[in-house]
């Protein structure tokens, strides 16, 4: 029987560290968002990972290169998806339209990757000084949000108030983030006022729309008829 090529073995090498290295990301990134990067500990992620520390080191040199990689990988991910759903400049058919494209599939990524707001919110609680590879990694999506509000309403003024879009994009951006990263205060403040709302798919959906609609009529002028 003829030994396997090296090609192919070198091959299996890669996959396999591919596979350990996503693997040891997963294990840090639920440490860290339960811990935060001082209380995490090293031994803790390999146990999660089901390897040894020597192949976490192998990985990653120490805890502080691990915990970037980690709160980089989930934050390019989220914003990856965001910008291959946004236009590159401002194809919606109306203001109203970029608007709610915009807010739809920020609320939809964010829904759908928990990871990255347990990630900003360990990150804030342990008083941000871990958020430059967060600024840096959300900047070109936020480059692509504020344009796109820049290209459907920045020229409008025809039919737009002379709102800076600057406004306009951080009340977008406010009011989605704070839906998630403000979900417990929510919850405990509704409870306390004796108001009855679940933090459901279909809440988050009115929600979505909501968000949108507080966009869109705070900023569309009143029509004459």
């Amino acid at each position: 029987m003829n030994p396997p090529k090296a090609s192919a073995t070198k091959s299996c090498k890669v996959c396999d560290d591919a596979s350990t290295h996503e693997r040891i990301l997963e294990a840090a990134r639920a440490e860290f968002i339960e811990k935060g990067l001082g209380g995490a500990r090293m031994q803790e992620i390999a146990d999660r990972a089901g390897i040894n520390k020597a192949l976490l080191h192998y990985h990653f040199r120490d805890k502080e290169g691990l915990h970037q990689a980690a709160l980089k990988s989930v934050i390019e991910t989220v914003s990856g998806r965001i910008l291959t759903a946004l236009p590159e400049s401002g194809t919606p058919e109306s203001p109203e339209a970029a608007i709610r494209l915009m807010v739809r599939t920020y609320m939809r990524v964010l829904r759908e990757n928990p990871q990255m707001v347990g990630m900003v919110l360990r990150e804030l609680a342990d008083g941000g000084q871990n958020l430059g590879t967060l600024i840096e990694t959300v900047g070109p999506m936020a480059n692509r949000l504020y344009r796109t509000v820049l290209d459907q309403v920045g020229s409008k003024t025809d039919d737009w108030p002379l709102i800076d879009p600057i406004h306009i994009f951080m009340s977008l951006f406010s009011m989605v983030w704070g839906t998630f990263l403000l979900k417990p205060i929510y919850s405990r403040v509704l409870a306390a006022a004796k108001i009855r709302q679940k933090f459901d798919d279909a809440f988050l959906d009115e929600r979505t729309e909501a968000i949108a609609d507080m966009v869109i009529i705070a900023t569309l002028p009143r029509r004459s008829a």
